[in-house]
């Protein structure tokens, strides 16, 4: 069960520490400025895909090997490219400032290949 203080935002990792994905969330969140339109789609792809596959690991278990091979499997569920896109880039955004924040040394999800929606093409571009 999720704690009320992780929702709220009130659990502040320090650097160096290796909180949760889902505790890093919970601080990443507190210094986002976007539009409530924008909000909207991150709170879908957190809840949605993200937390439940990477919400319990430690900032230092995701790899990635397994971003990518779930990046995979969501286009494989009949998700659109661009939507996978969207999700990983998400996920690339908040590991990135964990980065900056001194959580990680560095971000898994970046430059990843990213899905495309053309026919015939399994992987093009990159994310991050």
């Amino acid at each position: 069960a999720r704690s009320r203080a992780v929702w709220e935002g009130l659990v502040r990792p320090l650097p160096g520490s290796d909180p949760s994905l889902e505790v890093w969330v919970a601080a990443w969140r507190l210094g986002l400025n976007v539009r409530g339109t924008t909000w909207a789609r991150y709170e879908s792809h957190l809840r949605i895909y993200i937390l439940p596959r990477f919400g319990r690991n430690r900032l230092s278990e995701i790899s990635r090997v397994e971003i990518r091979a779930w990046a995979l499997s969501l286009a494989g569920q009949g998700l659109r490219g661009s939507s996978v896109c969207s999700i990983v880039a998400l996920l690339s955004g908040i590991l990135a400032e964990s980065v900056r924040e001194g959580l990680m040394g560095f971000n898994p999800a970046v430059k990843l290949r990213a899905v495309s929606d053309r026919p015939g093409e399994r992987v093009v571009g990159s994310m991050g």
